[in-house]
């Protein structure tokens, strides 16, 4: 597309595009044209100002590149290192401000009354006691305040959980010996020998998925906490969520029912509440997928400082704002009745 820009738009246009590596400069550079041609037919004019170039690359930017995005508004950028002067003392890391976003609920009664509601708690980070487990013990309590059960609290950090060693899932090996029975793939172990689909059901690795998922399959509802480092969430949660897919599909018993519900959260060290919300979209889609809605999501951010996120107890510093906190048991309380509390008896 032959678009007219101002020179200012020029400069602002070349800067965002350059951003991104070469082999991805084409497809962004068809997106933000796309954008500003329609932003141009809007304002009925032909000419794109910096603005407009600004305002089409937030759409097609990450929201991690908010400092990115503020330095081509024209803002005045603190040097890295004075940026980090406040963290580098005990009486900064005590000041420094630390935010909770709850994002919006989506609007539903669960299927069970919160009073027969099972609820499971899974941390994905490796600490305890910090930022992450604070926040999912607040929507923890919440939902037990509501009357929901919470069964158990899983760390997967302490969890055996091993990479499936299928190049072809279990519930393929009929299909594919139907189309060619001369084929003899690398199926793992147990599926190498079977010949028949009443042979199916099991899993050949020896870790602790199989207690694991018993407990997901006995849970209504699941909250999912999970620390978001340089921007993914982590391998204790991608092998989590990896291994739970494959070993499900291995199965014939035992499956996700319906009417499940979930909760993800999210922290990271940066103080923008925006800046990994891709990530935390990432860990939605693969719960949604697995049977488990998400109905609340929260994101926590500013936990970095000389003792990256913890106090001088080494115990998550978002403990010392409880006004923070309460959003999470918020979060918990709605996680178990939907918005709607349970009628009282008369």
């Amino acid at each position: 597309m032959d678009l007219k820009l101002t020179p200012e738009a020029a400069a602002a246009y070349q800067t965002f595009i350059g951003w991104y590596p070469p082999i991805l400069r084409a497809e962004r550079t068809a997106r933000i044209d796309w954008l500003l041609g329609l932003m141009l037919n809007v304002a009925g004019t032909d000419t794109a100002s910096p603005e407009m170039v600004v305002e089409a690359a937030t759409f097609i930017a990450r929201p991690a590149w908010g400092s990115r995005l503020s330095r081509l508004r024209g803002a005045a950028e603190t040097p890295r290192r004075e940026a980090k002067i406040p963290y580098q003392s005990l009486e900064g890391n005590r000041a420094t401000q630390r935010f909770i976003k709850r994002w919006p609920s989506v609007p539903g009664k669960p299927a069970k009354p919160a009073a027969d509601l099972k609820v499971l708690a899974v941390c994905g980070s490796s600490r305890h006691g910090g930022n992450t487990d604070a926040m999912i013990d607040a929507a923890c309590n919440g939902a037990a305040e509501a009357g929901a059960q919470v069964m158990d609290k899983v760390y997967l950090g302490d969890l055996n959980i091993c990479p499936c060693e299928n190049a072809y899932m279990q519930r393929d090996v009929f299909g594919a010996r139907e189309v060619e029975r001369t084929l003899d793939p690398e199926f793992c172990a147990r599926s190498r020998g079977l010949v028949g689909p009443q042979r199916r059901g099991g899993c050949t690795l020896v870790d602790d998925m199989p207690e694991v998922y018993a407990k997901i399959v006995a849970a209504d509802a699941i909250i999912l906490g999970f620390r978001v480092i340089n921007g993914w969430e982590g391998d204790l949660v991608t092998a989590f969520q990896e291994r739970w897919q494959r070993y499900e599909a291995c199965l014939i018993d035992a499956k996700i029912g319906p009417g499940r519900r979930a909760m993800v959260i999210g922290t990271w060290g940066t103080n923008d509440l925006s800046a990994y919300a891709d990530v935390i979209g990432i860990v939605i889609t693969r719960l949604g997928i697995r049977g488990f809605p998400v109905t609340e999501a929260l994101a926590g951010c500013g936990f970095s400082g000389i003792l990256s996120g913890l106090d001088e107890h080494g115990k998550g510093v978002i403990l010392e704002f409880p006004e923070e906190l309460e959003k999470a048991r918020q979060a918990g309380v709605n996680l178990a009745t939907g918005g709607c509390p349970e009628p009282v008896a008369d």
